[in-house]
């Protein structure tokens, strides 16, 4: 459907992809087992599903996920993903909790013919926060 309005040269609705990978599952499920690998990735899901509360959530991945941001979480955007990396932050602070490595890109009505456009730049800005939070979890700053 939005991508057959960007084919169709209408200019959709305005939205947002995010993009996250849950850090350390492999670890987990190698050191702790597949039981609280599980409940990991449940609890990533619940994390982004209560950050964007207003928004589908998909996993897409054994680790990855993808919301679709439109309406009042398109609107509060930046306020979401601050809160969500808020969260990230204190998770690993206190070495509990899901550690989400995230990407936002917003569609460019002109410039982006493709959904998958939006989906790559959130996912290039994700792998950078995933290296940022791999030196924070290894000690550096």
């Amino acid at each position: 459907m939005v991508q057959g309005s960007i084919d169709s040269g209408e200019e959709p609705l305005p939205f947002a992809v995010v993009v996250c990978d849950a850090n350390n599952l492999k670890s987990i499920n190698d050191s702790e087992g597949h039981v609280a690998g599980d409940e990991y990735i449940k609890g990533s899901a619940r994390l982004l599903c209560d950050v964007f509360d207003h928004s589908p959530v998909f996993r897409v991945g054994g680790d990855e996920f993808v919301a679709f941001l439109r309406g009042s979480d398109y609107s509060n955007r930046a306020d979401l993903m601050t809160r969500l990396r808020t969260q990230v932050h204190e998770n690993l602070e206190a070495g509990a909790g899901p550690i989400l490595a995230s990407g936002m890109a917003e569609y460019v009505h002109g410039s982006d013919s493709m959904v998958s456009e939006v989906f790559d730049r959130a996912d290039r800005e994700m792998y950078e926060d995933k290296q940022g939070l791999k030196k924070k979890e290894e000690g550096g700053q």
